[in-house]
């Protein structure tokens, strides 16, 4: 039989692991609307990288155009693209 703290450890325990469970869940409801949202204003869902038709729909395919040819970012998944001081709300 398990000490009266112990016993306490293993609650926290056990109930750490259930609000992981349902963080988990909240991250993938998240995700879920975040790409629907994305789709819903011409976005790619993935990327959020404004689509083609979008873009030609607003008059803006020269922007198109050069997102094709230069793709910002395809799988990004590095580093901050510039050092954390050049963007311009950092604040140290």
């Amino acid at each position: 039989m398990y000490s009266n703290w112990e016993d306490e450890i293993i609650a926290g325990i056990i109930d750490f692991e259930k609000k992981l469970q349902e963080m988990s869940k909240e991250k993938q409801k998240h995700g879920e609307l975040l790409r629907q949202y994305y789709s819903q204003h011409g976005q790619d869902p993935e990327t959020a990288i404004p689509q083609k038709a979008y873009l030609e729909k607003l008059g803006l395919s020269y922007v198109a155009e050069r997102l094709e040819k230069e793709c910002p970012y395809p799988e990004w998944d590095g580093p901050p693209l510039w050092p954390l001081n050049k963007y311009l709300n950092f604040r140290s």
